[in-house]
C-alpha cells in the first residue's frame, strides 16, 4: 500500500511540527483468527513502512531546511505509525 502526501502533526521536546511524506507499507497475509477454532480470519497486516520525500514544517507552516536528526526520526516514526494504522483499518 502506498500513501501519497500523508500528513501528521507531532511534538518534539515541547515544540510543535508538521510533516508530510509518501509512505510505502509492506503487508503480509497473516492468520488473525481466534486460536482453537476451525474458522480462521486472514488479513493483510502491516509489517514494515518506508518514508520517502519527507518534508518537515514548523508551527507557522514554514518548511525547515536544516533539521536536527532527532526531529527527522520523530517525524519518520509518526508517519510510519500513521500509515500502518490506516493500512490496518482499510476494509477487506
Amino acid at each position: 500500500m502506498r500513501w501519497r502526501e500523508l500528513e501528521c502533526d507531532f511534538t518534539h521536546e515541547g515544540t510543535a511540527y508538521g510533516a508530510m511524506a509518501d509512505v510505502d507499507v509492506l503487508t503480509e497475509e497473516k492468520d488473525i483468527g481466534p486460536e482453537g477454532f476451525r474458522q480462521h480470519v486472514f488479513a493483510q497486516v502491516p509489517v514494515e513502512a518506508v518514508v520517502e520525500n519527507l518534508r518537515i514544517y514548523d508551527s507557522k507552516g514554514d518548511r525547515l531546511t536544516t533539521i536536527d536528526p532527532a526531529i527527522v526520526q520523530c517525524a519518520t516514526n509518526e508517519l510510519e505509525d500513521l500509515a500502518c494504522r490506516q493500512t490496518w483499518e482499510l476494509p477487506a
